[in-house]
């Protein structure tokens, strides 16, 4: 079984600050983190992700501090495809935005909801990808 290292921190971070001082801007930084696999072992498995989708929620996406980068289901598909992944599955509308909301929310809708990719379409704001190593 693969063992990893993932170190406390990240590996880099690069912060820029706006240089006009008449439109002060705060730093945007992102960070890289380095996650090594320590073992002889290979990782075969699935690479699953559900993220927003900006396309989807252009003024909402925002709303939370750790969205910085602008992400559809295309965006990401090319970066997992220049990762040399294979992309096995892309769901551009699958999940609601958040679970914050009126509408009830007990495993049996959620159950419900999944069986009807026409809800999907209706209601999704996430979009789900899977992919795997070449």
């Amino acid at each position: 079984m693969p063992t990893f290292e993932i170190p406390d921190g990240p590996t880099t971070i690069q912060a820029e600050r706006s240089t006009d001082p008449k439109n002060p801007q705060p730093a945007q930084a992102s960070a890289v983190y380095s996650v090594t696999n320590t073992s002889s072992d290979s990782v075969v498995g699935r690479l699953m992700i559900l993220q927003p989708n900006v396309r989807l929620l252009p003024g909402e996406y925002w709303d939370f501090f750790d969205h910085h980068t602008p992400l559809t289901e295309k965006s990401l598909a090319e970066a997992l495809l220049n990762l040399d992944m294979q992309l096995v599955q892309v769901i551009d509308r699958f999940l609601p935005y958040t679970t914050k909301s009126r509408l009830p929310q007990s495993p049996h809708l959620v159950r419900l909801y999944l069986k009807f990719p026409l809800a999907w379409k209706l209601l999704g704001k996430q979009s789900f990808l899977v992919a795997t190593k070449r």
